[in-house]
């Protein structure tokens, strides 16, 4: 049985946990009925920013794991079909119940999530993941000091600048949803565990 990091599962579970209530109040309706101001509409906005970090942390776990991992073509297409099956079950489940009305061209675009994006996190999983083994070609010949200096510049480009004024994008045009803040994520997730692995239990 391969080792694991009792930590890093606490990270998984808890990132669900926020995945759920983030979903939960995009679709509950909630935030549009408050009004903009009070005190509860200020407590669910800040709790919705806080739900935020859930995606943010998968994909630091994906880095961390991914460094030291081989790439597989098998998980790739196991992710798709796995992808195929829910789409296709819920959408037929949601023609069969009247919830919505049946489309042939609905029921094919279930066979091809990724090509048109039909699922965002899935999309840009698969694009992080198809350029997983070049990113770690790439970050496995830095030492720590190179390594280091390239997450400054990166938490620069892609972080601080938009977190000092809107305005001030940076690189992060994608607004934290798309490929390059996804490979950011990943290689802060990939030194933590070449180089910090050791002190997490």
């Amino acid at each position: 049985m391969k080792n694991r990091s009792i930590n890093m599962d606490y990270m998984r579970i808890g990132s669900m946990i926020l995945i759920v209530l983030l979903h939960s109040i995009d679709h509950s309706g909630l935030l549009e009925s408050l009004q903009p101001g009070t005190f509860l509409y200020g407590c669910e906005m800040f709790l919705y920013a806080l739900v935020q970090v859930s995606v943010n942390c998968f994909v630091l776990l994906s880095g961390y794991f991914l460094i030291r991992s081989r790439f597989r073509v098998k998980k790739l297409v196991q992710l798709w079909m796995e992808v195929v099956f829910y789409s296709l079950v819920l959408k037929l489940a949601a023609m069969a119940a009247g919830q919505t009305a049946f489309s042939a061209v609905s029921l094919v675009s279930c066979f091809v999530p990724v090509i048109t994006g039909r699922y965002w996190f899935v999309t840009i999983y698969f694009g992080m993941y198809l350029l997983s083994p070049f990113v770690n070609a790439g970050l496995r010949v830095l030492d720590r000091k190179q390594f280091t200096t390239l997450l400054v510049l990166l938490a620069v480009l892609f972080s601080a600048m938009i977190s000092i004024h809107p305005a001030f994008k940076g690189m992060n045009s994608g607004s934290g949803w798309g490929l390059p803040w996804f490979l950011v994520l990943y290689c802060f997730g990939a030194y933590f565990r070449l180089f910090e692995s050791r002190r997490i239990p």
